[in-house]
């Protein structure tokens, strides 16, 4: 898209696009909310604690990205706040339909987090005009899902990071950036704080400002490459690389298996019971191995964590691992493993707020070294069995969660979490779909 002088030349077909979803769960609740429109909007985490997502009306009352909820409570009064406690299915549901507008544009999709995605729109600025059509993808992403998205290009990820950062924070009109000559990437650059580049944040900053005496993202493209090689590792170099216009990271549109998975939870309500303390961390397990099974791993070794709260007067935490022996990923096999696992680091008389299970050792196959002398490490059909229980379990609750469950969960599968401001399932239950009158 355009030459510069620092890094060589860029591909001059090479156009990533980076689209992000506007105060996304905000704009999730908002969507079958027009009442909402220009009220200041909040969304809290898990048990209703911090915001996580904000409208610009509360970002311009004042309240910040992670404020505790109490602490804001006189600004939710005084200025009729709308508060959500978070609705991630809601936020997953609306976030595949987004998904799935943007592939209609592009032959390659990268799903960055739930509201940003990289397209790759390499060779298409032969068809197309890039900037009209940029403008276009904003505009049907809007109409077809309500939701308001920024759009920026770019011949490198990092500075289509930056090209949107300005469409968001308004710094040029229309909501859709795009990067096509080096004026343009130097102009860009010079309005991106350099804690806003992606890759650098808090950690770095300090010390790339003392070393490269870099206050904004241009005079961080600009500094000494000698003195970045030899002070910073390839990560931060490759984002040098990539605001001077040299592409250094490619589309992950194929994603790596995970090493790991975890889930984990703050109680609604401190737990000292050992059935009720074993009901949640088996909720966690029952979600964790769908998950597995979701990405189509197997786990060779899982763990157990619980803690009581760090302000408590004398605050205890624990944890314990176990080898499960192969890799496995029905759910039956891991809740064993969870009681005894918790029986080991369980002490009475603590109020626990937290807890969680881990799984590491993850494989694509559940393929391993059998021991011909035990008769418990060879397959059976017992085996097979247990794979199908496990498939038809998944197919159930996918339609609707926790329609099965497992006896270790507890009577009625408790929710563990207190969201007293849950909005309906708009879209995944026939019972919460808006009506029309």
């Amino acid at each position: 898209m355009y030459s510069d002088s620092g890094a060589g030349q860029a591909s001059p077909d090479r156009i990533i696009a980076l689209v992000d979803c506007n105060n996304f769960f905000v704009s999730c609740e908002r969507l079958f909310r027009p009442d909402l429109r220009n009220r200041p909007v909040v969304v809290l985490s898990n048990n209703d604690g911090c915001v996580i997502s904000r409208s610009d009306e509360a970002k311009a009352l004042g309240i910040r990205m992670g404020a505790p909820f109490f602490q804001i409570g006189d600004l939710v009064r005084r200025f009729r706040v709308a508060a959500f406690s978070s609705n991630f299915p809601l936020y997953l549901d609306i976030s595949r339909r987004v998904t799935g507008t943007l592939e209609e544009f592009c032959p390659r999709l990268e799903n960055y987090s739930v509201d940003e995605s990289f397209l790759d729109l390499t060779g298409l600025n032969r068809l197309y005009d890039i900037p009209e059509y940029c403008l276009k993808i904003r505009e049907t992403v809007t109409r077809n899902t309500g939701i308001p998205v920024c759009v920026g290009a770019a011949a490198t990820k990092t500075l289509a990071k930056a090209a949107n950062h300005a469409a968001k924070k308004h710094f040029l009109p229309g909501g859709s950036v795009v990067i096509q000559d080096d004026f343009q990437r130097r102009r860009i650059l010079k309005w991106t704080p350099l804690g806003d580049v992606w890759g650098i944040g808090s950690r770095l900053e300090p010390k790339i400002r003392q070393l490269l005496h870099a206050g904004n993202a241009l005079e961080f493209a600009e500094g000494d490459e000698y003195r970045l090689r030899h002070n910073f590792n390839k990560t931060v170099y490759g984002t040098w690389q990539e605001l001077n216009g040299t592409p250094v990271f490619d589309l992950d549109d194929q994603p790596a298996p995970r090493k790991q998975i975890m889930r984990s939870r703050t109680f609604g309500n401190r737990i000292t019971d050992f059935e009720k303390l074993r009901e949640a961390l088996a909720g966690f397990a029952a979600s964790v191995m769908q998950k597995l099974r979701e990405e189509h791993q197997y786990a060779g070794t899982m763990g157990v964590f619980i803690s009581s709260s760090p302000f408590d007067e004398r605050p205890y935490s624990n944890s314990a691992s176990l080898n499960l022996g192969h890799p496995v990923n029905d759910t039956v096999t891991v809740l064993n493993g969870m009681d005894r696992l918790l029986r080991h680091i369980f002490r009475p008389g603590v109020r626990y707020s937290r807890g969680g299970i881990i799984l590491w050792d993850l494989a694509l196959t559940p393929s391993y070294q059998t021991d011909l002398f035990d008769p418990g490490m060879q397959p059976g059909p017992d085996d097979a069995r247990r794979k199908k229980l496990m498939e038809t379990i998944d197919r159930i609750n996918s339609r609707k969660h926790n329609t099965i469950y497992f006896a270790a969960q507890g009577p009625a599968a408790p929710k563990i979490s207190r969201q007293t401001r849950l909005s309906p399932a708009y879209t995944t239950s026939w019972k919460d779909v808006p009506k029309v009158r």
